[in-house]
C-alpha cells in the first residue's frame, strides 16, 4: 500500500498529478487554493473525446467557494478504480484523501 499522493500511477506525462491545480471563474481577489486544501464535494469520471483525454474532475469547497481540479493519468485504466474509491470520500479533506493508502 502506498499513499495516493505518492502512487506511481498518479502521473500525467511522467509528473505527479496530485494534488490537482484548482481553478474556476471567480471575482478578482478570490484566493484560489494551492495544494491539498479544501473539502471534496464531488468527483466525476469523463470519457475521452478528441482533444480532451479521459480524466477525473474533482470539485472542492474552500473558504465557502467551489473550485475544480482535473486528474489525467498516463495509464487511463487507473481512473475507473480511482473514481470508485474517491466517491467514498466526498466530505473529506483533500489532505486526508492524499494520505489514503491504495
Amino acid at each position: 500500500m502506498i499513499q495516493l499522493r505518492n502512487h506511481p500511477r498518479m502521473a500525467w506525462h511522467g509528473f505527479s498529478n496530485w494534488p490537482p491545480q484548482w481553478g474556476h471563474a471567480h471575482e478578482p481577489g478570490t484566493q484560489v487554493p494551492i495544494g491539498e486544501l479544501g473539502i471534496l464535494r464531488g468527483v466525476h469520471l469523463t470519457g475521452s473525446d478528441p482533444g480532451d483525454p479521459a480524466h477525473l474532475e474533482l470539485q472542492i469547497e474552500y473558504r465557502g467557494q467551489a473550485f475544480t481540479g482535473r486528474i489525467c493519468c498516463d495509464d487511463p485504466t487507473f481512473l475507473q478504480p480511482l473514481h470508485a474509491q474517491l466517491r467514498g470520500y466526498v466530505g473529506h479533506s483533500v489532505q486526508d484523501i492524499g494520505s489514503l493508502e491504495i
